[in-house]
Parts: C-alpha cells; sequence; structure tokens
C-alpha cells in the first residue's frame, strides 16, 4: 500500500483549506457570521475573516508539500474540531468532526514516515 493513504489525505486535505481559504478571503461578508465570540467584539470580524483564509491556505500549502507535516496537520486538526465544537451536533458539526479526524490520521501518518525515515538514517550511520 505504502504511502499512497498519506498522500491522498494531503492532496484532498489541501484541497479543503485551499478552496475554504479562498472563499473567506474573496468573500468574508459570507463567513462573519461564523465570527461571533465574545472577545473578538473589538476587531472587525471581517479581519478575523481574511487572517483564517490566508492562515488556511498558508497551512494547505505546507501539508501539501510535506513540510512541516506533523505539525501543521495537527494544529488545523485542532482548529477544525474547534469549529466542529463551536457549530455543534448538526449535520455541518459532525462533518467537520470528522474532517479533523482526518486531520489528525494525516499527522500520525506523517510522524510515522518521520520516524521511518530517522530509523533510516540512523541504520546507514550505523552501518557506514
Amino acid at each position: 500500500m505504502g504511502s499512497y493513504p498519506k498522500y491522498i489525505l494531503q492532496i484532498t486535505l489541501s484541497i479543503l483549506l485551499i478552496y475554504f481559504g479562498f472563499s473567506q478571503i474573496l468573500l468574508p461578508e459570507q463567513w462573519v457570521d461564523y465570527v461571533d465570540f465574545q472577545f473578538l467584539q473589538m476587531i472587525n470580524p471581517v479581519y478575523v475573516v481574511l487572517l483564517n483564509g490566508a492562515v488556511e491556505i498558508f497551512f494547505a500549502i505546507l501539508i501539501f508539500s510535506g513540510v512541516l507535516l506533523l505539525f501543521s496537520a495537527s494544529l488545523m486538526g485542532l482548529h477544525i474540531l474547534f469549529i466542529a465544537v463551536l457549530i455543534g451536533m448538526n449535520p455541518i458539526g459532525i462533518r467537520d468532526f470528522a474532517i479533523a479526524g482526518a486531520f489528525f490520521a494525516l499527522a500520525s501518518l506523517g510522524s510515522q514516515s518521520m520516524r521511518v525515515s530517522n530509523n533510516q538514517l540512523n541504520n546507514r550511520r550505523r552501518s557506514g
């Protein structure tokens, strides 16, 4: 099976983040209603949406390229899980909960490949 599951998760979750990131940047007004947190009332909600969109695009690029995969996938998993908890027990919240699980699975697959790479590197040092 190899690394196909990891690559499938990397590509599809990156597409998801890029889609929603650009959607937030291009149409922030459609996302403002989701920013109703008490502690963000001092900040214009449009700026929060724009920042969130830019962050999601940034991490999509990292995840797609495999750079800092464990950190990036874990952070986006926590981000989506936070959204799922805020949305609540409805179809969107349950879907986001499953997406967060996919990010955590990707983080797990990424950390396993790091361990394999480190073990291979250590074996080469010992034998060479």
